[in-house]
């Protein structure tokens, strides 16, 4: 699954490259991702859940900009290693997400503000325990550890952020977004999975 997200994000940055020419800016981005809405992932390892809060993730950042358009697709990809701790007790899983959007220009200057839609594939990968306390695979959360596992999923948000010209040719690009990492193919009744993520990207 690695293996495929990397070649998809290749394909599509390789041919999205040729047909936007001079106008692609790509650089690598940093920042953090906040888990909420779900208790099998927030909650406390001792009541069920995995205890997931908020986590660096790191990425890339890809932008085509559109003559005489105040719109700009992006392409975005970041990895985001989940951890948790609890008396000894340890959980972890890591996000890929592979996301598409496009950014709307509120304002074109050196400070440009703009709105940003996403779509994002998100795989998440295996979900690990050390020392698990007594009676935790039978967690009393309704949806349980099995919610945790491996999985793929579509999700989508909205955000907010801001371009700032340094000189020419660096830009860097600040933003905040909400996103539901599950908003399709969720299975089973599984609960929504939010996330509030801060992002710092620097675009050559």
């Amino acid at each position: 699954m690695k293996r495929t997200l990397i070649i998809l994000l290749l394909g599509i940055f390789f041919l999205a490259s040729n047909s936007f020419a001079q106008s692609t800016f790509w650089g690598l981005s940093v920042g953090t991702t906040s888990l909420q809405g779900s208790d099998a992932y927030t909650s406390e390892i001792s009541t069920g859940g995995a205890g997931f809060a908020t986590e660096f993730h790191a990425g890339m950042l890809v932008k085509f900009q559109v003559p005489i358009s105040p719109i700009t697709p992006i392409i975005s990809f970041n990895y985001t290693s989940l951890k948790g701790n609890d008396d000894g007790t340890e959980t972890s899983q890591s996000i890929y997400s592979l996301g598409l959007g496009g950014q709307f220009t509120i304002s074109a200057g050196r400070v440009s503000p703009y709105i940003a839609l996403d779509l994002a594939y998100n795989y998440f990968g295996k979900y690990e325990v050390t020392n698990p306390p007594a009676g935790y695979s039978s967690s009393p959360l309704p949806n349980g550890p099995t919610e945790l596992s491996s999985k793929s999923r579509m999700g989508g948000g909205i955000g907010v952020g801001v371009d700032i010209n340094l000189i020419q040719g660096i830009d860097i690009d600040l933003s905040g977004r909400v996103m539901i990492l599950n908003l399709l193919g969720k299975k089973n009744s599984e609960d929504n999975l939010q996330s509030f993520t801060f992002n710092t990207a620097i675009l050559f």
